[in-house]
């Protein structure tokens, strides 16, 4: 969950994304998109975005995990970033 401010003086619209980074040793590239939300703001608006990835969507779509001849876990630090594109600062991590 983050803030999503429009500061500019018109109406926009923002793809929130959310991305992970996976333990070095899986060998995984170093971050890939695991979600996103089209926002649109009126000028000088705000907005809590909430990006939620349930258990389905992180089992099904294997999304912290890595192929080694079957889906597999780590055991690490894996990273999230969330913002408006790749390049984002607002990160977080959690270790397993």
């Amino acid at each position: 969950m983050f803030r999503l401010t429009n500061t500019g003086r018109r109406a926009g619209t923002e793809v929130a994304q959310a991305y992970a980074t996976l333990p070095a040793s899986t060998g995984e590239p170093s971050k890939s998109l695991v979600g996103w939300e089209r926002v649109t703001l009126a000028a000088g608006q705000s907005r809590t975005v909430d990006l939620t990835l349930s258990r389905d969507d992180l089992a099904d779509l294997h999304l912290l995990q890595y192929w080694d001849g079957l889906w597999k876990t780590a055991k690490g630090t894996y990273g999230i970033r969330v913002g408006g594109s790749s390049q984002t600062t607002l990160r977080a991590s959690f270790r397993r």
